[in-house]
C-alpha cells in the first residue's frame, strides 16, 4: 500500500503492529494531524475488532497524535463502523477513492510562465512542505511541524517518494507527491496555492507525478480527492471506484 510506503520512506514515522500483517495497515507519526495517523486496508474478523481498536488508540494516544480509521467498502468486520463509534471516533463523511491507468496518460502541459522541477535535499523539501501546509490552509505550527518531518524525503531522489513543484515567475504555487510501490502510484498532497487556482496547475502537478510513476514502473495510479480535485482528476482520466468513510478521533 503506498501510504505504508511513504510512512516506512519518512524519518519519525511507524507501523502500528497487530496480529496478522494483512489484517490493516496502521501508522503512528510524530504529526498531530489524523490524516498522517491513519489506518487503511482493515480485513479484520469479528474477534479481532475490539483488540484492534484498542491496540491502535493506544499506539495513538502514547504518541500523544490524533487517529483516524479509513474504511473502503472491503473493510470487516460489518459492525466495524459501529465498533469505532463505541470507542469515541467520529464519523467525518466519505473520502472519494479515484484510480486510472498510467497506458493512457495526457500530455504534460505548463500553464504560461510556469516551470516545474523535483524537489532536491533536506531545505527544498522543508520549502515545498512548508508551501503545501500553506496551500492546504493548515496553521504555521502544523505546517512546520510537518515540513520539518517530511525534509528527509528530499535526501533520497531514487526512493519511493517523489515531489514535483511548480513555480510561476519563480515563486513557488504548486505540489504533488507520488509514492510508487511495486506497480501502484499513490499520489498526495496535490495542492494550489489560492492566488494561482483555476490556471491548470494542479492538473500540471499530478499529471508529472504520474508520468514519471510511469517511468518508474507503475501501471496504475490511485489517489484520496477533494471535493475541488474531483473535477481536475477526472479532466486527467481518473474514475472514481468508491469511497473511504472516515472516522477521527
Amino acid at each position: 500500500m503506498a501510504f505504508a510506503a511513504l510512512a516506512a520512506a519518512t524519518p519519525g514515522f511507524a507501523r502500528v503492529v497487530f496480529g496478522r500483517p494483512e489484517a490493516l495497515v496502521g501508522v503512528v507519526s510524530p504529526i498531530a494531524i489524523g490524516a498522517f495517523n491513519r489506518v487503511m486496508g482493515v480485513r479484520l474478523t469479528e474477534a479481532e475488532a475490539e483488540t484492534a481498536i484498542q491496540t491502535v488508540k493506544a499506539a495513538h494516544a502514547r504518541a500523544g497524535v490524533p487517529g483516524s480509521w479509513w474504511l473502503d467498502p472491503g473493510s470487516t468486520p460489518v459492525g466495524l463502523a459501529a465498533a469505532l463509534e463505541r470507542h469515541g471516533y467520529r464519523h467525518e463523511g466519505a473520502v472519494p477513492a479515484m484510480a486510472i491507468r498510467l497506458d493512457a496518460l495526457p500530455p504534460l502541459e505548463l500553464p504560461n510562465g510556469a516551470t516545474l522541477a523535483w524537489v532536491r535535499g533536506r531545505d527544498e523539501m522543508r520549502a515545498a512542505q512548508r508551501m503545501v501546509g500553506r496551500g492546504f490552509g493548515m496553521p504555521g505550527p502544523f505546517a512546520d511541524e510537518m515540513a520539518d518531518r517530511l525534509a528527509g524525503l528530499g535526501e533520497a531522489l531514487d526512493g519511493p517518494a517523489r515531489v514535483v513543484l511548480a513555480r510561476l515567475n519563480d515563486v513557488p504555487v504548486a505540489s504533488a507527491l507520488a509514492v510508487t510501490t511495486g506497480d501502484v502510484a499513490g499520489i498526495y498532497s496535490v495542492v494550489t496555492l489560492p492566488e494561482a487556482r483555476s490556471r491548470g496547475f494542479g492538473r500540471a502537478v499530478t499529471l508529472a507525478v504520474l508520468h514519471d510513476a510511469q517511468r518508474r514502473g507503475a501501471r496504475m495510479g490511485v489517489l484520496e480527492a477533494t471535493d475541488m480535485g474531483v473535477p481536475v482528476y477526472k479532466g486527467i482520466g481518473f474514475r472514481q471506484v468508491g469511497d473511504f468513510q472516515l472516522f477521527a478521533g
